[in-house]
């Protein structure tokens, strides 16, 4: 049974939990990418990992964790999955994002099929996005080629 405060752990490491109202364990310590690390025997650890080890044994090589709650600060063990690199991927948010979103990454353009390419990669890319891309390009590009014949005009 997990328990927030078990002795496999050491005390002071359940001094920077939080216990959050979704069950989360919150990490609020040090923290770097997002995630959780705490100091033990002169080296740092990711917090998430530690508590699965503690709780489920040694994670399988060529796997990594999941925060099936989508908190990368959670350490709580009933909140983590080992599984391959590309489950984890596909269950990321921006996987979801982009198979589930209305509008384009950045939000301004409606996901049409007449508005939407897939690329080789098979990523979605906006047609508008593209465009107006394109057209900031050939300004950036208009105005080097004015600049540069403004300075032969000098000589």
């Amino acid at each position: 049974m997990v328990e927030f405060g078990d002795s496999r752990l050491p005390a002071r490491f359940w001094d920077k939990v939080q216990v959050a109202e979704s069950g989360c364990w919150e990490w609020m310590a040090y923290r770097n990418h997002g995630y959780g690390y705490f100091k033990m025997y002169r080296k740092l650890h990711r917090v998430h990992r530690m508590t699965y080890e503690a709780w489920h044994g040694e994670i399988p090589i060529n796997l990594e964790i999941d925060h099936l709650c989508r908190n990368k600060l959670c350490a709580n063990p009933t909140h983590l999955e080992a599984v391959s690199h590309r489950e984890n991927v596909r269950r990321g948010l921006n996987a979801s994002y982009a198979r589930n979103s209305a509008t384009c990454r950045r939000g301004l353009h409606a996901i049409t099929p007449a508005n939407t390419r897939t690329d080789l990669n098979g990523k979605r890319r906006c047609i508008e996005c593209k465009r107006a891309s394109q057209r900031r390009y050939r300004k950036r590009e208009r105005a080097k080629l004015l600049a540069a014949l403004k300075g032969h005009d000098n000589d």
